[in-house]
């Protein structure tokens, strides 16, 4: 419920901000992900590893076009 609030939020404020939100969001996502694979718990270790191989990059890289981006 709490990631639904977050969401909503990071589209109705300015871009920047959505993007630093959604990238902040992105890595932590991929950083629990890291406890669920070293745990073997909650999902597949194979999964676990999947969304940290997706999300941190690209929180990463949200985080980096936030920014760069034009003023």
């Amino acid at each position: 419920m709490d990631g639904m609030w977050l969401a909503v939020t990071a589209v109705l404020v300015a871009p920047r901000v959505g993007l630093v939100l959604a990238g902040l969001a992105l890595a932590a996502h991929g950083i629990w992900d890291v406890v669920h694979y070293r745990r073997n718990e909650v999902v597949p270790r194979s999964l676990a590893e999947f969304c940290v191989l997706l999300d941190v990059p690209l929180g990463v890289g949200f985080l980096v076009l936030a920014a760069v981006a034009g003023h």
